[in-house]
């Protein structure tokens, strides 16, 4: 979250954090998260378009790859991959390295929301979801009457389930690694989502008004 990152990075140039890196850790975060926003946002025009099927698979293929890469340079041990944090700083910035492709992979997640038109749904911060959701003057509408509404609160829950499956993980394997692999699994499901069919798409679209995400 690119919020909890600008504080950490104000407090780490005013000198009041005392952990090793963590204001270049911040910085990196928001830096790379920008730069990945940009990259992929002309990825989607090159490819013809935010709502083609075939954007949205290789925009969520190329995160797969990055959660991946991250993970297993976490397993492999080059950095410290236990939960509490462990002691031994990262060897070679490889730390860095990790919040890096983390970050620009969080970049291809917010851009394909905007690609898909569907911007109530942020995808990398929940304050203005929680919002947005709850100030809808039409929230308690029809379940099939409010798309917005809907998509908005499933980002909520999922997001709530998401933190409690990785706090569960985290809990009982005492690694980050398998959190990251859990991610990974869950982007290439996605992924092959978006390569085959999306039967499922209408369902939280709400009333029809624009043309379904084009096959191509």
């Amino acid at each position: 979250m690119r919020l909890g990152n600008t504080i950490f990075l104000a407090l780490g140039c005013s000198g009041q954090n005392s952990r090793p890196l963590a204001w270049a850790r911040s910085l990196v975060s928001i830096g790379v998260f920008g730069v990945g926003c940009f990259c992929f946002s002309r990825i989607h025009k090159f490819l013809g378009g935010g709502k083609y099927r075939r954007t949205v698979a290789f925009s969520f293929f190329l995160q797969s790859i990055l959660v991946a890469i991250a993970a297993a340079i976490v397993q492999g041990g080059v950095i410290s991959g236990t939960y509490p944090a462990g002691d031994r700083p990262g060897r070679d910035g490889a730390e860095l390295v990790v919040v890096a492709m983390l970050s620009f992979g969080q970049g291809g997640q917010i851009v394909n929301s905007r690609g898909l038109a569907v911007g109530e749904v942020p995808t990398v911060v929940i304050t203005s979801l929680i919002c947005d959701l709850v100030s809808d003057e039409k929230l308690f509408v029809g379940l099939t009457k409010n798309g917005k509404r809907n998509r908005r609160f499933l980002g909520f829950a999922l997001t709530l389930l998401g933190g409690i499956t990785g706090g569960w993980i985290s809990k009982e394997t005492h690694k980050v690694s398998p959190c990251l692999w859990f991610v990974f699994g869950i982007k290439m499901v996605i992924t092959l989502y978006w390569v085959g069919f999306i039967p499922l798409y209408r369902i939280f679209r709400g009333p029809r008004r624009n043309a379904s995400p084009s096959s191509a």
